[in-house]
Order: structure tokens, then sequence, then C-alpha cells
């Protein structure tokens, strides 16, 4: 019965979130003509993210010093990632298209600013590469999750280097994160993370009942020195796996 309250009470608030955001995307839109003004937008997210990490009683433990600004590249584990990250600071984040049709989710993240992807697609790849530039000139940071999918969280999946060629062309800093969670009363691979064939609703109100969810977002030094994208993406790879081996606390 108190797991029941509790998700409930979760589920009004974060309806009450997306409500918020939904207004503040309507005035930025039509009223302030502001929707590319990545400046604002990542102040958007950031408020709604630290209000959704507090709702899903997220505690965000940050390790290391958060870049001002250019390329920040993380491992994925969930959709907890987006507001555990945008909850750090003003930012924006580049995320595949699919996430687009989330429930909800795919929604805000739209409304937050975030630049979308079809990876297949080679000439949508160059057209988010001109969208970065655009972020990159207001010198807001810039999160992308290389793997390109989300996984369980026990390893570090494969980097799709395409992405880091703007940051080779334009010699944006890249700086490796690593996330990962610790849960008190569950388990993190099968109630955290989300992946696979999993369904958002069910993972997401089972994820409401929980108490002593905690995030650790782990940040490394940026890499500014790469002769090109190969190489680059190599590098943090083995950045961010040597975090979440070195510091990085261990799925339940």
């Amino acid at each position: 019965m108190i797991k029941f309250g509790r998700c409930l009470l979760r589920c009004l608030l974060f309806g009450g979130i997306a409500v918020g955001v939904t207004v503040n995307w309507v005035f930025f839109v039509f009223l302030t003509g502001c929707r590319r003004n990545h400046v604002a937008l990542s102040y958007v997210l950031n408020r709604w993210a630290r209000a959704t990490a507090w709702v899903a009683g997220c505690q965000v433990k940050v390790i290391g010093t958060r870049p001002a600004h250019g390329m920040c590249v993380s491992n994925h584990v969930s959709y907890l990632d987006i507001p555990a990250h945008g909850s750090t600071g003003p930012a924006l984040l580049v995320s595949k298209h699919d996430v687009l049709y989330w429930p909800i989710f795919g929604q805000l993240a739209y409304m937050c600013g975030t630049l979308f992807i079809k990876r297949e697609k080679k000439g949508d790849v160059a057209n988010v590469g001109q969208q970065m530039e655009d972020v990159m000139k207001m010198n807001v940071p810039l999160i992308v999750f290389p793997e390109g999918t989300s996984s369980d969280g026990r390893e570090v999946l494969p980097f799709k280097s395409s992405l880091f060629q703007p940051a080779i062309e334009h010699q944006w800093p890249v700086t490796p994160m690593w996330i990962g969670y610790e849960l008190a009363d569950g388990s993190v691979e099968r109630e955290v993370a989300y992946y696979g064939d999993m369904t958002m609703f069910p993972h997401l109100l089972n994820l409401f009942t929980k108490r002593g969810l905690r995030a650790t977002i782990i940040y490394g030094e940026p890499i500014t020195d790469a002769k090109n994208r190969k190489e680059l993406c190599r590098r943090a790879h083995e950045a961010v796996v040597k975090l979440s081996e070195d510091r990085g606390p261990r799925s339940n």
C-alpha cells in the first residue's frame, strides 16, 4: 500500500511537471520566438531535469569537474540518464531519433531542445552536425550518447564514431563521462536500466515505487588533441570505460 501511494504521488507530480514544461515550451515558441535559443532551452532542460530527478527520488552525485562548454560523451543506461545529466547544470542533448517516440519522455526531450539523429542516414548526421555547431557557438555543453542505444549498465558498449566528426572539424573539447546507478530496494539491471524489449509505462510505474535511488556521474579530463574521429572515438570510449572501472558503483 505504501508503494502504491508513493507511485501515485510521483505520477501526479510528474504529470504536473510535464504540463509546466509544455506551457514553458509554448511560451518560447509562440510568444518569444526562442525555439532556436539554445541557451534558454538549456535552462528549460535543467529546470525540468532537476524537478524530474527529485520526483523519481533520484539523488545525483557528481565527481570531477563539469565542463562549461564543449561536447560531453557518456554511456547510456536508462531514460533517467536525461534528467540525471540535465540536473547538473544547463546543457542540451543529442539523442537517437527513436527516443522522440518514447511516451512522455520523447515529447519532453523535444520541448527541452534535444537534437535528434537518425544514425542510419549519413545525411542526417551532417544535418545534426550543423545543429551541434549552432549550439557550440552559444557555449552550451552538448551531451552525446555515442553507444547509440542503452544497456543494462554492466559494461560500456562500443562507441559509434560519426558524431565525433564535428568535434574534430571545429576542435571542440570532448569530455568523457560515466553514469551509474544504485538502488536500495531493487535491481539496477532490471528496474533502473531500460533496454531491449522493455516497455516504458510498466517500467516507469515500477521505478516510481522504489526508494534509495542514486545516480553517480563522473567527469574525466577533456580530450583536445585527437587527430581524427576514429582516434577521438577510441580514446573517449577508453576513458569512459576507465571511469567505470576505477570509481563507479556496481549494479545491484
